[in-house]
């Protein structure tokens, strides 16, 4: 019984050396311990702990009642003299003077048997019942946050004037300078757009084109389009006379765009100038008609002469001593 007293006692020891060799320590402070109103309070808590023990959710916010939590920062891990550093850090505030006390704050840790840290990750519900679960206890810290001193001897003092800055007369010369060259800059560059303008706005020459040359203008440009080849007889027709009929207002001064054919050959008869073309004219347009408004088809030739006689109608009028080569060649592009 002896034997085995003292057997059991042996091992009891080594087991509480064992344990007691894996150590801890975990420590708070603040950056100072008097602060005013607002000020910013840094306050960090630092563990040491050998690399055999696991940390376990240290629930540091949950110790800082009466206080405002600024930010909290990534706690730092670090190896200090073979042995592992968790450091968290926050900045505080508090809005009205106070004496402050944040108490002793719990850690929790495991030690591992093989020597090896354990993982971290444990429910809180869980850590009273875990008898693997150790603890050990940050100290308590003080600080005193003041208010502003206020002295009740000293009288209520106005609020200050505005500092009056004394007149630079070499600036304001500068920016008056400035402000004439800008104004003469504008001036010149107005000036000289409204004369650039000016000069554009010019109105070239006016050209008269006899009426003569302007209806073979536009009678090669018809010719040139190829309409009734095309199968365009009807707008052949109808572009041919509108020709001819702009023609005879322009060389005598006649309504013809208005008047039926009939009229026409009737105002044309008894013009002067126009005697000697009304037997063309009359066949001209007759034809031009039936194209128009009786849908008849008349066959190529038809077409053909109808730019001849077109052409033989605005010739046999060109007022005497009007050179055709010579202003044709002029106008006809």
């Amino acid at each position: 019984m002896v034997k085995s007293f003292f057997f059991v006692l042996f091992h009891s020891l080594l087991f509480v050396n064992s344990i007691s060799a894996q150590t801890i320590s975990a420590k708070s402070s603040t950056d100072k311990n008097d602060y005013l109103i607002g000020d910013y309070i840094d306050f960090t808590v630092k563990i040491e702990y050998d690399p055999s023990i696991s940390i376990i959710n240290p629930a540091i916010k949950d110790s800082l009642k009466n206080i405002d939590i600024i930010k909290s920062e990534a706690p730092v891990k670090k190896e200090e003299s073979n042995k592992k550093v968790l450091v968290y850090k926050f900045i505080l505030s508090r809005y009205d003077s106070a004496e402050v006390v944040i108490p002793p704050i719990p850690i929790y840790y495991r030690i591992s048997k093989e020597g090896e840290a354990l993982s971290p990750v444990i429910s809180d519900n869980n850590i009273a019942s875990d008898t693997t679960i150790r603890s050990t206890f940050t100290n308590e810290v003080r600080f005193t946050v003041h208010s502003l001193k206020i002295s009740r001897e000293e009288e209520i003092k106005d609020v200050k004037a505005p500092v009056k800055i004394p007149l630079d007369w070499k600036i304001v010369a500068l920016w008056i300078l400035a402000g004439l060259l800008l104004i003469s800059a504008v001036i010149f560059l107005y000036l000289k757009w409204k004369k650039n303008k000016q000069v554009t706005e010019v109105e070239a020459p006016k050209i008269d084109i006899p009426p003569h040359v302007a209806a073979l203008n536009s009678l090669n440009l018809l010719e040139k389009k190829k309409l009734w080849q095309q199968g365009l007889v009807k707008e052949y027709h109808t572009e041919i006379t509108e020709i001819i009929r702009n023609y005879f207002e322009a060389a005598f001064n006649l309504p013809a765009l208005e008047l039926s054919t009939s009229e026409l050959l009737e105002e044309l008869s008894v013009n002067p100038e126009a005697k000697k073309i009304a037997g063309i004219t009359s066949d001209f347009l007759n034809n031009a008609d039936l194209v128009k408004f009786a849908k008849f088809q008349p066959i190529n030739q038809v077409n053909e002469q109808m730019m001849i006689q077109a052409k033989i109608i605005i010739e046999d009028t060109i007022p005497s001593g009007k050179n055709l080569t010579e202003e044709s060649g002029k106008h006809v592009q």
